[in-house]
C-alpha cells in the first residue's frame, strides 16, 4: 500500500524524526496517524535507526503500545502509519499541571505493562517521556515512538550509547556508563514522579547542572504522597541499576499490583536474564507466541496470582455481621466472601494445579488426573449447585482461577485432548446462570468462559462432534438471553457468543463437505443435521439480525465496541444459509438446461432449490436490511472493518440477497451515509459498497502483480485473495444482473458516472481475468469469476443501439477472438468442471464458466462485420452449438448415470450463447443452423415445458420470470431471423413490429441488416423460405 490509499487530514504535531499528520485510510475510513520522515540531511545510521523503528514497531501488539496499521518508503521519504491517539501526556501535564495519585496510579499500571512487553521481548525503548505517551480512546495509555529503541539478543545486556531526554535519563545513562533495561524503569519513576508534582525530579534550565542532580543529589517526595506511592517511586528511582526495583518484583508491588499481569517469581522468567543459565532456563514453560498471545490481551497471558492463604488471615474477619462491601479489582471482579466460599485447602491446591498447568509436562499429568480435573471446576460446579443470591456471596476469584487453568490446559498443547476431559455444556451453563442472574459484577467470567468453549468447540475430536448438537441447543439458549437481556457496552459478550455460534456452522459445513468429498456413501453426522434443522426453524436468524441492528445502533452513536460482534453475526448468517443449501441441494445441484436435458430430477426435486430454507432464510435477511438502517450500517462496516473472514462472508451475503431484491442491489451502491430520501446521490462513488469491493479487486490485484509477490507478506497481508476476487466480482455480477432485469439502469451505478473512474474499474476485472496472461488460467475461478464480472458490467450497456464510451473502453479491455475461441474450447474440457464443483457447487447460482461467453457477445455485436467475420472463420458458431448440448451429448456418449455427466450451461450462458449465435447468422452460418433439422430441434426444445419450468424456479443468475422472457426472447430472435431479412428486403414495406414488445418481428435482430449489407444471402433466404417453414413446422 502506498499514499494513494489515504487521505492525508491535517498536521497534528512533530515528532522526533518528523512532522505527524491526522490521516484517513480509504478502504476502512479509519482515522490514523501518518508520521512522514524526510530522507534528505540524514546519514546512512539515521536511515538505518529509522528501519529500525518500523521493524520493532511491525512486530509489537500491545493494547498499551501504539499499533503500527501501515509502512512504506519513497525514494525522498518515510511514511509510518499508526493508530491514532487523541493527546499526549505531555499536553495533560500543561493542562493540569499536575494529577491526582489515584489517577497517577491508573496510568502507573498501563506504563508498567507496556514496559514489561517491551522487555519481555528483549526491547528497550529508551526514550521515555511524556511527550511519547498517547492517551487513547477511553482514556487508555499508549507508549509510542521507538526511534531510540534497540532490540537486544539475549546475551547481551549492557549498551553504552547516551540516548533520550535529558530531564528522564537514567544516571548511568547520563555519567555515559553500560545501561541496561532498567534505565526505562528510572524514566517511569520520573514520569510517574512529574505527573503527580508537576514538575521532575530535578529540572533546571543548565544541562550540566541537570546531569550533576541526577547523578548525586537524592530525590524530595512530597508529605502527601501515599506510602505505596513513595516506596514504588523509591524503587525506581535508585541511583544503582542493580538495586532499582525490577521484574518480576517490580509486577508484584502493591501500588501496581494487577492481576492480569502479577506474575510469581517462580512461575515465570524474568526478562533480560541471560540465556543458558541452569537457573533460569526452563525447557518446559509455555511460550505465548506458541498460541498467538501477548501481555496485551491479559487474558492470553498464562500467570500464577499470588493470593493470600486463607488460614493466614484474621479469624475473626472469617464472618462478618454486618453488609460485607466488595472490592473490585482492575477487570471489575469483586472479591467479598471468599474466606467462606473456598476453603484454604481449596485454595493451596488450585494455586498448585495452576502453576503446573504453565508447563506442558504439568499439564498433561493433570488432565490425566481426574481427582485435579475435579478440583479445578469446583468452583463452577459450586456456582451450579449453590447460585449465588446477591453480588457479595459471588465466588469470582475462584471460577477466574478455574477458567485460567483450564485456559492453561488447553493452551498448553492440542486442545483435542483436554476437550473430551472437560465439560462443555458446563460452561454454557454457567455462563447462562451469570446472564440469566443479571449478575454484571461477574460478566467478566463470561468474557473469558466464552472463548474457552469456542476453543473446546473447534475440534474434530468424534467425541465432541456427536454431540455437537447437544452444545448447539445450551448455545442457542444462552444467546438468546445475551440479546434479549444483557447491557454490554463492551461488546466482548455479544461478540464472544456469537463467534461461538459462527464457529459451529463452520464446523457445521465442513463435516458436510467431508461428507460429499468423501469416495463412496458416506452419512453425514446426525448431529450436524439436526443442528441445521434447529437453526432454520428457530428464531436464530432473527436473533443474528437483532445484532446486526443493535451494533448498527452503536455505530451509528460514534462507538465501535460492537464491530466485532456485527463480523460474527454476518458470519454466522452466512454460514448458516450455507450450510442449508449443502444439507438439501448440493449432492444433486445441477443447472436448469442440464437438468431437463436428462430428465433425471423430477420438477418437485429441482424447484427445492427455490423453495428451500436457504432462500427464505436470505428472503428474512433482506426484509431486515431494507427495514433497518443501522443494520445496513452494520453490514457495511463489516466490510470495511473486519476480519478477512468477515469480508468473504459479507460479500457472498450481498450476492445472494442481491439476487432476490433490486432494492437490495440500490442500496449498495448507494453512499452508507446518505439519506434514503435523497435522489442526487453518486451511485458507486466513494463511501459505496461496490466502491469498496473494487478497492478490494485492486489490493488483490497487486498482490499477484509479479512486482509486488516478494513483498507480499507485508504489504497484503490477505490468506485467501483469491477467494475474495471471487465473491467480490460475483456479488459485483449479481448486482448487474439484477439491476439489467429490473431495466432503466446502466453501468454507471456501480462503475460511476467518471470516465476516469470507469476505465480504472474495468482495468481492475480485466488484469484478474488474465493474471498471468495465459489462456489456462481462466479455468481458475477468480480469473473466472472476474470475466463474469466484466461481462455482466457490459451487458447493462447493451441494450441501447448505439455504441458508448463504455463499451468503446470495455472492447478495448476484451481479449482478442482468437483467445475468445480458445476459451471456449476450454469450456468444453474436462478441466472446466471443477469451476461446477468449486466450493461445493454452490457458486452454479452465478454461471461461473459464462464470463467468455457474454465477452464474445459483446465483442459481435459492437464489434461490426469484421467480428463476425472473424468469429465464423474460426468456428466459433459450431463451438456455441456444442456448448447447448454439452451436457447431453456427453451423456449419451458415455452412458453414464446422471451424476458422472458434464454440467452444461448455465441460464445465463444460454442466453448469452443464443445471442453470440444470431449476432453470427449474417455471417453465412445460418444455412448450418437453421436449415438442419437436429439445430432447429436443439433450438425448440429449449422452450419446452420441462425447462421453462426448471429455469422459472432457479434462484440464481439467469433464472426466474425474467430468465424465461430472456430465453424466449434470443430462441425467437434466431427462428426469426429468415422473415427479419425478408422483411427488410428493400422491395417489402416498412415495418416497425418487434417480438420483445409481443409483435411478430424483430427489427432489431442481425437479420435486419441483411436486406442492405447482403443481397447474394437474402436471394438464398427467399429461395430457402419454403423449406425453412417446413422444417419449423415439422420440429
Amino acid at each position: 500500500m502506498g499514499i494513494e490509499d489515504y487521505h492525508v487530514i491535517d498536521l497534528v504535531g512533530e515528532g522526533s524524526f518528523g512532522k505527524v499528520y491526522k490521516g484517513r485510510r480509504k478502504y476502512t475510513r479509519q482515522t490514523v496517524a501518518m508520521k512522514f520522515i524526510l530522507k534528505h540531511g540524514k546519514t546512512d545510521k539515521d536511515l538505518h535507526n529509522l528501519r529500525q523503528e518500523i521493524e520493532i514497531l511491525r512486530k509489537l501488539k500491545h493494547e498499551n503500545i501504539i499499533e503500527m496499521i501501515d509502512a512504506f518508503e519513497t525514494p525522498q521519504e518515510f511514511c509510518v502509519v499508526t493508530e491514532f491517539a487523541q493527546g499526549e501526556l505531555f499536553e495533560v501535564l500543561e493542562d493540569d499541571k499536575c494529577l491526582p495519585e489515584e489517577q497517577v496510579q491508573a496510568i502507573a499500571k498501563q506504563l508498567v505493562k507496556a514496559l514489561y512487553y517491551l522487555h519481555s521481548n528483549r526491547i528497550i525503548h529508551r526514550d521515555m517521556k511524556p511527550q511519547n505517551i498517547l492517551i487513547g480512546k477511553g482514556s487508555v495509555v499508549k507508549l509510542c515512538d521507538f526511534g531510540f529503541a534497540r532490540a537486544m539478543s539475549a546475551n547481551t545486556v549492557v549498551l553504552r550509547s547516551i540516548k533520550g531526554t535529558p530531564l528522564y535519563m537514567a544516571p548511568e545513562l547520563v555519567r555515559e556508563q553500560p545501561y541496561n533495561h532498567t534505565a526505562d524503569l528510572w524514566s517511569l519513576g520520573v514520569i510517574l514522579y512529574e505527573l503527580f508534582v508537576g514538575q521532575p525530579p530535578f529540572y533546571t534550565n543548565s544541562v550540566y547542572a541537570l546531569i550533576r542532580h541526577i547523578v548525586k543529589d537524592p530525590v524530595k517526595y512530597p508529605d502527601n504522597m501515599s506510602a505505596h506511592f513513595k516506596s514504588f517511586l523509591k524503587g525506581l528511582l535508585n541511583k544503582m541499576p542493580q538495586s532499582r526495583l525490577t521484574w518480576p518484583a517490580l509486577l508484584e508491588h502493591p501500588f501496581v499490583k494487577d492481576d492480569s499481569m502479577a506474575s510469581a517469581a517462580d512461575t515465570l522468567t524474568a526478562p533480560f536474564q541471560v540465556k543458558g543459565s541452569k537457573d533460569t532456563r526452563r525447557t518446559e514453560e509455555i511460550q505465548t507466541s506458541r498460541n498467538q498471545a501477548s501481555p496485551a490481551d491479559p487474558q492470553n497471558t498464562i500467570t500464577a496470582t499470588n493470593r493470600e492463604n486463607a488460614s493466614d488471615r484474621p479469624k475473626g474477619n472469617r464472618k462478618l455481621d454486618g453488609p460485607m462491601q466488595a472490592t473490585e479489582d482492575h477487570h471489575g471482579s469483586s472479591t467479598g466472601a471468599v474466606p467462606e466460599s473456598r476453603s484454604p485447602s481449596e485454595c493451596t491446591a488450585l494455586d498448585k494445579l495452576e502453576k503446573a498447568s504453565q508447563k506442558v509436562k504439568g499439564a498433561n499429568n493433570i488432565v490425566e488426573d481426574r481427582e485435579a480435573m475435579s478440583t479445578i471446576v469446583s468452583p463452577i460446579k459450586t456456582w451450579l449447585t449453590n447460585p449465588p443470591n446477591s453480588p457479595r456471596e459471588l465466588n469470582i476469584d475462584g471460577a477466574n482461577q478455574s477458567l485460567r487453568i483450564i485456559k492453561n490446559l488447553i493452551d498448553a498443547g492440542s486442545c483435542q485432548s483436554y476437550a473430551v476431559k472437560i465439560d462443555i455444556c458446563m460452561l454454557l451453563e454457567f455462563t447462562n446462570l451469570i446472564i440469566r442472574m443479571k449478575l454484571s459484577d461477574a460478566y467478566g467470567l463470561v468474557t473469558k468462559c466464552l472463548p474457552i468453549a469456542r476453543k473446546l468447540l473447534d475440534t474434530n475430536d468424534e467425541v465432541i462432534l456427536s454431540s455437537y448438537d447437544r452444545y448447539w441447543s445450551s448455545l442457542y439458549e444462552l444467546y438468546s438471553q445475551i440479546l434479549t437481556s444483557t447491557v454490554d457496552p463492551s461488546g466482548r459478550i455479544s461478540r464472544e457468543s456469537t463467534a461461538c455460534l459462527a464457529l459451529m456452522l463452520s464446523r457445521v459445513i465442513s463435516g458436510l463437505k467431508a461428507s460429499m468429498s468423501s469416495e463412496g456413501t458416506k452419512a453425514v453426522d446426525e448431529s450436524l443435521l439436526k443442528i441445521i434443522d434447529h437453526a432454520r426453524r428457530s428464531q436464530l436468524l432473527e436473533l443474528l439480525c437483532e445484532c446486526l441492528i443493535t451494533s448498527g445502533s452503536d455505530i451509528i452513536s460514534g462507538s465501535t465496541n460492537m464491530v466485532p460482534a456485527a463480523c460474527e453475526a454476518c458470519k454466522a448468517i452466512w454460514y448458516l444459509a450455507h450450510a442449508v443449501d449443502m444439507s438439501i441441494s448440493a449432492h444433486h445441484f445441477s443447472f436448469p438446461l442440464a437438468n431437463s436435458w436428462r430428465q433425471i430430477h423430477s420438477m418437485q426435486e429441482q424447484g427445492s432449490m427455490a423453495d428451500s430454507n436457504s432462500t427464505n432464510l436470505i428472503n428474512i435477511f433482506v426484509k431486515s436490511f431494507l427495514a433497518s438502517r443501522p443494520m445496513q450500517v452494520a453490514v457495511y462496516h463489516c466490510l470495511h472493518n473486519g476480519l478477512e473472514s468477515a469480508i468473504h462472508a459479507c460479500l457472498q451475503l450481498i450476492s445472494r440477497a442481491c439476487l432476490q431484491n433490486v432494492s437490495f442491489c440500490a442500496i449498495v451502491c448507494r453512499p452508507w451515509n446518505s439519506p434514503s430520501d435523497v435522489d442526487a446521490v453518486e451511485y458507486g462513488g466513494d463511501g459505496t459498497i461496490v466502491s469498496d469491493m473494487f478497492s478490494l479487486l485492486s489490493l488483490c490485484g497487486s498482490y499477484f502483480n509479479n512486482e509486488s509477490k516478494q513483498n507480499s507478506n507485508q504489504k497484503c497481508k490477505l490468506s485467501n485473495p483469491h477467494a475474495l476476487v471471487v465473491h467480490c466480482c460475483l456479488a459485483l455480477a449479481a448486482i448487474a444482473a439484477c439491476l439489467k432485469s429490473e431495466g432503466g439502469f446502466s453501468a454507471s451505478v456501480i462503475l460511476t458516472s467518471s470516465q476516469k473512474k470507469q476505465r480504472s474499474r474495468l482495468s481492475v476485472l480485466a488484469q484478474l481475468s488474465s493474471v498471468d496472461d495465459t489462456v489456462k488460467s481462466c479455468l481458475q475461478p477468480h480469473c473466472a469469476s472476474a470475466m463474469l464480472a466484466l461481462s455482466s458490467l457490459v451487458s447493462l450497456e447493451n441494450g441501447g443501439q448505439t455504441r458508448s464510451s463504455l463499451c468503446e473502453t470495455a472492447l478495448a479491455l476484451f481479449p482478442r477472438m482468437a483467445t475468445l475461441h480458445t476459451l471456449l474450447k476450454l469450456w468444453l474440457s474436462d478441466g472446466s468442471e471443477a469451476l461446477c464443483r468449486y466450493n461445493a457447487g454452490l457458486l452454479n447460482l452465478f454461471g461461473l464458466r459464462d464470463g467468455s461467453i457474454g465477452m464474445l457477445e459483446t465483442r459481435l455485436k459492437w464489434g461490426g462485420p469484421l467480428a463476425i467475420e472473424q468469429a465464423c472463420s474460426v468456428g466459433i458458431p459450431q463451438i456455441l452449438i456444442r456448448l447447448l448440448t454439452d451436457g447431453f451429448s456427453k451423456e449419451t456418449s458415455d452412458g453414464k448415470g446422471g451424476s458422472m455427466n458434464r454440467s452444461g450451461l448455465s441460464p445465463l450462458g444460454v442466453v448469452w450463447t443464443l445471442s453470440a449465435l444470431s449476432q453470427c447468422l449474417p455471417g453465412g452460418v445460418f444455412r448450418e443452423i437453421l436449415y438442419r433439422r437436429e439445430q432447429l430441434k436443439l433450438l425448440t426444445e429449449l422452450l419446452s415445458d420441462i425447462h421453462l419450468k426448471a429455469l422459472a424456479a432457479w434462484t440464481g443468475l439467469g433464472g426466474g420470470k425474467r430468465g424465461v422472457r430472456e430465453l424466449i426472447n434470443a430462441v425467437v430472435d434466431i427462428l426469426a431471423f429468415p422473415f427479419v431479412a425478408v422483411q427488410s428486403s428493400p422491395n417489402m414495406p416498412s415495418a416497425s413490429a418487434s417480438i420483445n414488445s409481443g409483435f411478430l418481428l424483430n427489427v432489431a435482430s442481425p437479420g435486419g441488416r441483411i436486406g442492405t449489407e447482403n443481397k447474394e444471402m437474402l436471394k438464398t433466404i427467399e429461395q430457402n423460405m419454403p423449406q425453412y417453414i417446413q422444417v419449423l413446422l415439422e420440429v
